[in-house]
């Protein structure tokens, strides 16, 4: 049987690990980062905070009405994510300042992780289609995905 040689081929490229710099850069401007969610059961009470893109949170500070329509569409979505999910919200608020708004949900409540991931998406979406429809408009309604602190 014949010795195998070895081939005196140079690699052309070099596949697959880790390379440094590889992958997109991460924006100054970024906001809540992918790090896995908090582990939620049944007793676990978290805050859900929704960042309302730059031209929302003006339509909404600038007119009176705006903000009550918002205010309306946030309570509308609250009674049907509140039905619809096993997952329950006993506060919430829409929070306005001179240059920003945001939705913060406070004591949300859900059976575990999932249900609680699929219920947030859920309400952002129910938010994001009715606030866009109250201010005749269309477009993006959230600046970043929604971040959740624990209780």
């Amino acid at each position: 049987m014949a010795k195998r040689v070895p081939s005196k081929k140079k690699k052309k490229f070099a596949w697959g690990g880790a390379r440094t710099g590889a992958g997109r850069p991460k924006s100054p401007d970024s906001g809540v980062p992918h790090k896995p969610r908090p582990v939620v059961t049944k007793k676990t009470k978290v805050e859900l905070t929704y960042l309302l893109a730059p031209e929302v949170a003006h339509a909404i500070i600038k007119k009176k009405s705006s903000a009550l329509a918002a205010e309306l569409v946030v309570k509308n979505a609250v009674i049907d994510a509140n039905a619809h999910w096993k997952f329950s919200i006993s506060k919430w608020e829409l929070v306005t300042n001179g240059i920003g708004a945001r939705i913060v949900v406070r004591g949300a409540g859900a059976h575990d992780t999932d249900v609680l991931s699929c219920a947030a998406q859920g309400f952002g979406v129910r938010v994001a289609r009715r606030l866009n429809a109250a201010l005749g408009r269309t477009g993006q309604v959230f600046a970043d995905r929604y971040a959740v602190t624990v209780l």
